[in-house]
């Protein structure tokens, strides 16, 4: 910028200052709204991170909810095997109709094991992927 001050300034051994008033002005300005610009984006980024954090974890307690509803229902499939044994010892005559709700009773208990799997992933994938968000 300006030659004779900064040969001043070598020349005095740093008594005058090397920058003038208008250069340390427009070098703190610009550190301004550099950081200003720093702080917008920051934020901005934040407020994502927040949405995507509560997106998350509302999608988290609904696959919660969905696992105790499938839960519930194993155990009435389970509850229903054993009352379908009890009578099968009980009275043979019941033998076949028993052998159809049995079998029934199977699919059923497969049908929530499968889907309680795939909720179970699902909200393991939700849970690795707020903990990948709020490392980031």
């Amino acid at each position: 910028m300006g030659v004779i001050r900064k040969t001043a300034s070598i020349g005095t051994l740093g008594m005058v200052n090397f920058r003038s008033k208008k250069e340390k002005l427009n070098r703190a300005e610009r550190a301004r709204d550099a950081e200003h610009l720093a702080r917008e984006v920051a934020e901005a980024s934040f407020s994502r991170v927040e949405g995507e954090l509560r997106r998350l974890s509302s999608a988290e307690t609904k696959a919660a909810r969905q696992l105790a509803r499938l839960r519930k229902r194993s155990r009435r499939v389970r509850k229903a095997d054993r009352l379908t044994a009890m009578l099968n010892q009980a009275t043979p005559a019941l033998h076949d109709g028993m052998k159809v709700a049995r079998k029934h009773g199977r699919r059923a208990r497969k049908a929530a094991e499968r889907a309680t799997h795939r909720v179970r992933v699902g909200a393991e994938k939700a849970l690795d992927e707020a903990r990948s968000v709020m490392s980031n």
